[in-house]
């Protein structure tokens, strides 16, 4: 059976990436709503969570430039979509887990918490990036973190 496009082996995997699309979508609401406030410090977390929203409005602006694509190449619009989740989603699983952990209150304990967790837990993972810092810079990281995310409050956040 032969389809709009001629080819139906792209629309197969273009229907696919539709859905993959379509729960990168239901997960990046998951992601703005849920954890972005948990993510942004006290003093810009109304405005970081207008930002989010007003970014996945984006997607409706693009929707109608996206059908007519569809009506010229139908395996177009799916793969871009689903290949725009797929790259969401595996930004978002960077995130800081943020459980038990005191959420910040001011840009620089923000810059901090996020340095050191990049720092320790994303960059030393890409096999491409060796860690040229010493043991002894380490434990200092490692100090500071527990100082940020100890679900005590500290005197400096008070």
């Amino acid at each position: 059976m032969q389809l709009r496009g001629g080819n139906v082996v792209l629309e197969t995997v273009g229907s696919i990436l539709v859905m993959i699309g379509r729960f990168g979508i239901s997960g990046s609401f998951a992601c703005i709503y849920i954890q972005g406030p948990q993510l942004f410090p006290t003093s810009g977390r109304t405005t970081a969570i207008g930002l989010c929203s007003m970014a996945a409005r984006i997607g409706a602006i693009i929707t109608p430039f996206s059908l007519q694509a569809q009506m010229d190449i139908p395996w177009l619009t799916p793969v871009i979509f689903g290949i725009a989740a797929f790259i969401a989603a595996t930004i978002s699983l960077t995130f800081p887990k943020t459980s038990g952990k005191q959420l910040t209150s001011n840009f620089t304990q923000a810059e901090q918490f996020f340095k050191s967790h990049f720092h320790t837990n994303v960059f030393t993972k890409l096999p491409f990036l060796k860690s040229k810092r010493s043991s002894k810079k380490s434990e200092e990281t490692e100090i500071m973190m527990k100082k940020i995310t100890s679900p005590h409050k500290n005197k400096e956040c008070v």
